[in-house]
């Protein structure tokens, strides 16, 4: 549940943008018309695309490019802590207007360069965490704020993320940022079969509403999405417990199940033995 938030705007967009909440927040965030630099200040869970998931622990920095994502945050502190994350979201034209002159070479559009990737996660180093600070000061003194303030402040960013990155994929990211995602249907199933994630939320990856999901599924696989779920878990469950040296719930976990008593049921109704029967009498 989100229980504050404060914002500052440019264009009639929003840019920065400080966010507190309880836990746990699952949230559905449409990007396909930009981009942000994701903070996770204290609160640690999970990001979900359409190609995969990035684990999310306090003190990251995230990249990530237009697209549909899903983030389910918790933590291990007590849940009714409040919680908070910062984000610095890139809109098509906003460097245009920032950059007024001319964009720097990082920006331009490479027709070379073939990036599936939609996140690039780093560390939240001191330098950015200073960084966050100084927008909180104009949080809490809205009057200083101006247009050209706002500008110079997205220009230090871009310095501060270029400058302090060896790696080339800050540049990377600013050359890609907004390109039009592609959705792969089969991909991103193939990517999510073993996460704890709704349909729902799987439909909107595929970026598709949950009945258009479920029928494009029925064309594909020939079956309802819950059932094709449950037998790969259950599959998947089933080599995890000859093979690997695990306990009841870490196969439950690593095999998409949210609960150990429901993946136990659904376990002996399947094979006819509970998982740990199954364990045993395994080779």
């Amino acid at each position: 549940m989100v229980v504050d938030r404060k914002h500052l705007d440019l264009n009639g967009q929003i840019v920065f943008d400080q966010i507190r909440f309880k836990l746990p927040l699952n949230v559905k965030g449409d990007m396909r018309q930009e981009a942000c630099l994701f903070l996770s200040l204290d609160a640690e869970g999970k990001l979900y695309t359409c190609n995969g998931s990035e684990e999310i622990v306090a003190e990251d920095a995230i990249l990530m490019k237009c697209g549909n994502y899903v983030r389910h945050l918790t933590s291990s502190r007590i849940e009714n802590e409040t919680q908070e994350i910062f984000l610095i979201h890139f809109f098509q034209g906003l460097f245009e207007s920032v950059y007024k002159d001319e964009l720097p070479e990082f920006f331009a559009n490479s027709s070379t360069i073939e990036n599936k990737t939609y996140t690039e996660k780093f560390p939240l180093t001191y330098l950015l965490e200073s960084y966050v600070k100084s927008i909180y000061f104009y949080f809490d003194h809205p009057s200083l704020v101006t247009d050209e303030l706002l500008m110079l402040k997205l220009k230090e960013l871009v310095i501060l993320l270029v400058s302090s990155d060896s790696s080339g994929k800050v540049k990377e990211f600013f050359q890609t940022f907004l390109s039009p995602v592609e959705y792969d249907f089969k991909k991103t199933i193939s990517a999510h079969l073993y996460e704890d994630i709704s349909l729902d939320e799987l439909a909107f990856l595929c970026n598709l509403s949950l009945s258009s999901f479920q029928r494009k599924f029925k064309e594909t696989y020939n079956d309802s999405p819950a059932h094709y779920f449950k037998l790969k878990r259950l599959e998947k469950a089933a080599v995890l417990l000859k093979t690997e040296k695990l306990s009841i719930s870490d196969v439950c976990y690593q095999s998409g199940f949210s609960a150990p008593n429901y993946f136990a049921k659904v376990f002996k109704a399947h094979y006819g033995v509970s998982p740990s029967q199954y364990k045993r009498c395994a080779p």
